[in-house]
């Protein structure tokens, strides 16, 4: 029989003992003992065996597989063509009418701007304010606070009376009436 990754060495304090010659290499069968009867070190535990991935006997999982004499989950796969009305953009199969990220085509990002939600519609980006927040001024992205901004209040361009105290609160501009005739 021939011993295989396996030669006669020192080891534990006495030589002339069987050793494995690499440590990619394992004795699994525990036949190291019976010297030359022994068919060496005859599991390769270092590579690519997923039931002896690493040390003799250590089984990957079913959804892992042995890279290296390590269990690893591998990367999905990487699609070479998408289903109709997808798109391939590097690894991914992407809607260009809905994805954000690639509204239209592959890499054309829908950039919102301060106080927006982009959405991709039919490839085309679109823009809305977050709630309580407007584009009053036509500047980068939604810069009006709704609720207490006195020129517009509730809503672009709904103008509160500041000239006779009329402020804009929680989106409403405010006046309360006098009481007639208490005076404190």
């Amino acid at each position: 029989m021939e011993l295989q990754y396996a030669h006669f060495g020192c080891g534990n304090g006495q030589c002339g003992h069987l050793k494995c010659s690499y440590v990619e290499v394992a004795d699994c069968n525990k036949d190291l003992g019976l010297a030359c009867a022994s068919d060496g070190c005859e599991t390769i535990i270092g590579l690519d065996d997923a039931q002896n991935c690493g040390a003799c006997g250590h089984a990957c999982k079913a959804n892992e597989t042995c890279e290296n004499g390590s269990c690893v989950v591998p990367p999905p796969a990487v699609p070479t063509s998408c289903p109709e009305g997808l798109l391939l953009c590097g690894d991914a199969c992407i809607d260009p009418l809905s994805d954000v990220n690639n509204c239209g085509g592959c890499g054309s990002r829908c950039v919102v701007g301060p106080k927006q939600v982009g959405t991709c519609k039919k490839g085309i980006c679109q823009f809305e304010c977050e709630v309580g927040w407007g584009d009053c001024t036509d500047t980068w992205g939604c810069e009006t606070n709704l609720a207490n901004h006195p020129a517009h209040c509730g809503a672009c361009g709904n103008r509160c009376d500041t000239a006779a105290g009329q402020p804009c609160i929680d989106g409403q501009c405010l006046m309360t009436e006098c009481d007639a005739g208490e005076t404190k």
